[in-house]
């Protein structure tokens, strides 16, 4: 881990401006900077700050003059949330933080029960946030091309909000150009973790994402004479049988390991412990629960990001991909509510480096990668190579033809590794074709992969000990019981859904777990309520 309790309020208007900060883990060109500690450590040696807008996962707080400078990771997989109301400001990378500090303060917050039908819609548009709007209407999340500028002023701080110029340097450049760039910058990176002593875990399924992943470490490791097999194991779901196959296939076909036995484990946290950081980073955000144990120190590297590059979500248009969900909101209106604020920030994203490209494009980006892909990297080094904002720039200056069949991994993959290119994927759907190889562009470059270093370290927490303690799906049955009543008063859910929701919490306790993290999103809605009805009752 590389903080060690994820979630804080970072600024607030009854706060001074605050102090220069790294929280996560971002990178510099080929360096991999963790946590504060790497900052500092990073700091010294090459007397550069950490700026937002690069690769990572993570919040930098930066002194310009007499101003603090906040932002992102270019990806915002890690988030900032505003509150606003009555001259009041604060901000915080959690949305439950947040509005505790404000609920704490007595601060004006008006829950908007209309957002938090959200929750109840079904498919991957519908398992987070579909707007910057929450369910605390003076909360938002900040588009994580946005910046905060903060100063001191008599008795606390000002606040204002700034578009950030994260296109410097990538504007108006070719494909050719931006693929180029991309793979000068993250080869590097990927032998900066290779040649580290940190243990090495990737992802491998049967798809075009963590195959690109796959390609490139072979790359890095064959450039720098580092043995991947050694190095690296990899891990396929064992549930997903035909991407089991084709894993297994290519493992055997490279040498290597694959779900390989954990050594590193980790100490596992109590029951209450991991609801409690569940809650902390997504309740209210992304609604799948998944109550996950302590994390192992060491690195992942996954295929997130890969399908903001292309056609995710099929259909005519964003429009109509809500029309289809009206069916999951208790009333009419909410549902106008929340696609009139979705389609309008999808809108308002739409503009720079993104003005090319489809609506649908723009909101996955923005709303389920950023709170899917991006939730792994809350609690453990998960690095994601196809999230390059390298990668982003280049997926706009394809042509739609281009964009619309996944050439830009099938250019990564052919000249990457030929050969990985063309074994079996886990769906003849996505196999390339012979458009993909006629027409792949050369990416190929005489410079050296020299690795660069990484700054900081993983810290692994201690087991437990001590008398036993409630399971995760104990403690957060408990909260959810005792919250259920309050949303049913409130008129928050209808009594029926209330009553199939708690069938289903009580199945899965007996169960010890939910068959899948996505069918735990009622659980997820009604807790959400309980919290409404307490901030609610703060003002």
């Amino acid at each position: 881990m590389i903080d060690p309790s994820p979630g804080s309020v970072l600024a607030a208007s009854d706060q001074g401006k605050p102090d220069t900060a790294l929280h996560g883990f971002a990178f510099d060109g080929p360096h991999l900077i963790l946590g504060e500690a790497g900052r500092l450590w990073y700091g010294n040696a090459h007397a550069r700050a950490v700026h937002p807008g690069n690769d990572g996962s993570y919040i930098a707080v930066n002194q310009r003059g007499r101003v603090a400078v906040v932002g992102t990771d270019h990806a915002g997989y890690r988030r900032l949330f505003l509150y606003r109301s009555d001259g009041n400001w604060a901000i915080s990378d959690s949305f439950t933080c947040l509005a505790d500090y404000v609920s704490e303060r007595r601060w004006t917050m008006t829950p908007d029960p209309r957002m938090l039908q959200s929750l109840a819609m079904q498919g991957t548009i519908g398992n987070q946030l579909v707007s910057h709007s929450t369910a605390v209407r003076e909360i938002e999340m900040l588009p994580s091309s946005r910046v905060a500028h903060i100063r001191d002023s008599a008795g606390g701080s000002e606040l204002e909000i700034r578009e950030a110029d994260s296109d410097r340097g990538l504007r108006g450049r070719s494909y050719r150009s931006l693929m180029r760039a991309y793979v000068a910058e993250w080869l590097p990176r990927i032998a900066t973790v290779l040649a580290s002593p940190l243990p090495i875990v990737s992802d491998l399924t049967g798809g075009r994402d963590s195959r690109t992943v796959l390609a490139a470490i072979l790359r890095a490791g064959e450039l720098t004479g580092i043995d991947v097999n050694e190095r690296v194991r990899f891990a396929s779901d064992p549930q997903l049988v035909r991407d089991l196959a084709v894993a297994e296939e290519i493992a055997r076909r490279y040498g290597l390991r694959l779900n390989t036995t954990v050594t590193n484990a980790g100490g596992l946290l109590p029951g209450a412990e991991i609801v409690r950081q569940w809650r902390t980073v997504n309740a209210g955000v992304y609604y799948p629960i998944h109550l996950d144990d302590a994390q192992a120190a060491e690195v992942s590297l996954g295929g997130s990001g890969g399908e903001s590059n292309r056609n995710f979500y099929p259909g005519p248009g964003l429009s109509r991909l809500f029309d289809v969900r009206a069916k999951y909101f208790f009333d009419r209106d909410s549902f106008e509510h929340v696609k009139t604020r979705a389609l309008a920030d999808a809108a308002s994203l739409a503009v720079r480096s993104e003005r090319r490209l489809d609506h649908m494009i723009v909101h996955y980006r923005h709303f389920r990668d950023r709170l899917h892909g991006g939730r792994r990297g809350h609690r453990s080094l998960y690095l994601t190579p196809l999230a390059s904002r390298h990668l982003r720039f280049a997926t706009t200056a394809q042509t739609p033809e281009l964009r619309g069949r996944g050439q830009i991994l099938a250019d990564l993959l052919i000249n990457l590794s030929p050969q990985l290119a063309q074994m079996e994927y886990e769906s003849s759907a996505k196999q390339l074709d012979s458009r993909h190889f006629d027409d792949a562009i050369d990416l190929s470059s005489r410079g050296r992969v020299i690795p660069g270093r990484v700054f900081g370290t993983l810290t692994e927490p201690a087991p437990t000990s001590g008398p036993r303690s409630p399971s995760s799906m104990e403690a957060l049955a408990e909260e959810f019981f005792r919250v259920l009543p309050v949303a049913q008063q409130h008129g928050l859910v209808p009594d029926d859904f209330a009553t199939t929701t708690a069938e289903l919490m009580r199945a899965s306790l007996g169960a010890g777990r939910f068959d899948h993290p996505e069918d735990a999103q009622p659980v997820a809605l009604i807790m959400l309520a309980g919290d409404l009805v307490r901030y609610g009752a703060s003002r």
